[in-house]
């Protein structure tokens, strides 16, 4: 199997309300060239099934299943990746169609930085805009928020 260029981690405890969109809004992304790793934490509800019909489906989904919690569920997720970069994913989020490109693009052109991030906006279960967050871009404000 070709080794890809990034790799799309997430992990999922019963997610299954919002699961799909989530999954759709990775592998309808504008870069296609990504491995998209999904840990299961354990799920109760149809989450194992809707990763079990996407995994069939579409070859960059590699499902694994502990039940660890959120923290140790991604480690796991981080330690499969065979890409040399690595995009997080919530499962209740839905990404921008351009998230990975853009995101990979500021990667490439800028080699001394290690983490990026995006703006975000908060959406109602209509869909609708209710809030929209942007952190900061400087690097004296962004270290001591980091805790890992």
């Amino acid at each position: 199997m070709r080794k890809p260029l990034l790799t799309v981690v997430m992990a999922v405890y019963n997610g299954e309300q919002y699961l799909r969109e989530a999954i759709e809004s990775i592998l309808n992304q504008t870069y296609p060239d990504f491995e998209f790793v999904i840990v299961n934490d354990g799920s109760t509800d149809g989450t194992k099934d809707l990763l079990d019909r996407y995994s069939r489906v579409d070859g960059r989904i590699r499902d694994h299943r502990p039940h660890q919690g959120l923290i140790p569920s991604l480690n796991r997720g981080c330690s499969l990746v065979r890409s040399p970069y690595i995009a997080r994913m919530n499962a209740d989020d839905v990404a921008f169609i351009d998230r990975l490109e853009r995101q990979l693009g500021f990667m490439k052109e800028h080699p001394g930085v290690a983490i990026v991030g995006g703006a975000s906006e908060r959406i109602d279960t209509n869909g609708n805009v209710t809030a929209v967050s942007r952190r900061s871009n400087r690097s004296g404000e962004i270290r001591p928020t980091i805790t890992c």
